[in-house]
């Protein structure tokens, strides 16, 4: 699960995202001072969200002087009283985003959503390919892959099914419940063909892959 670090003083604000960002599939760290955040953030998070003026400072100033592995996060600002120097700063230190309220919910959901996305990877990193459209479907793959429910991936032949079916793409989790498959479709009279001196597991998990399931 994502977890997303939130520093906001203010309850209507926070509770708001808190609710919404929960409902997106994150587990929310909500501080409400700067303080509390110092002692979170070794934490590790896969975003942070901060207001800008808090009782006890502005975490603008308090974001610069950060570790650089700590300013290295996706981290989105929020304020009611945009300054453009402090904004420059800020960025120029490394903040993804320097927002001014009120703000579109959904960009920032979308924004967030996309920083601590595992399309974010390096490119060499890539099971499907490095193209745009490529590594979106990777991510999806990814997310998908936690589910524990059978998953029918359909297309063309060789666009790719099997290679999304393998574990590597699919967050190396795809063969926890594949052997659950593979026993309903030998039930159902399917039978695979004979592994030709290959390995018999990897020869059932590429039969079960090509009637179109990724098991994760």
């Amino acid at each position: 699960m994502k977890n997303l670090l939130l520093i906001e003083d203010d309850p209507i604000m926070g509770e708001s995202l808190v609710q919404r960002f929960e409902l997106e599939g994150f587990q929310v760290n909500w501080c409400r001072r700067l303080a509390e955040a110092a002692e979170a953030l070794p934490a590790g998070f896969s975003a942070v969200i901060s207001d800008v003026r808090l009782t006890d400072g502005l975490a603008t100033h308090w974001f610069v002087d950060l570790p650089e592995a700590q300013r290295a996060l996706p981290w989105f600002f929020l304020t009611g009283y945009g300054s453009v120097n402090d904004a420059i700063a800020t960025v120029r230190a490394g903040a993804r985003e320097y927002l001014t309220k009120p703000f579109d919910i959904e960009r920032l959901v979308s924004m967030v959503q996309e920083a601590s996305s595992p399309a974010a990877l390096p490119p060499e990193e890539g099971v499907l390919g490095i193209s745009p459209a490529m590594r979106r479907a990777e991510a999806l793959v990814h997310k998908v892959a936690k589910q524990r429910v059978p998953v029918l991936l359909t297309g063309e032949s060789g666009v790719g099914k099997e290679v999304a079916a393998q574990p590597s793409a699919a967050s190396r989790c795809g063969r926890r419940h594949w052997r659950q498959r593979h026993e309903d479709l030998r039930a159902a009279g399917d039978q695979p063909q004979d592994a030709m001196g290959e390995d018999e597991e990897a020869a059932d998990w590429q039969w079960v892959c090509s009637r179109g399931w990724c098991l994760s």
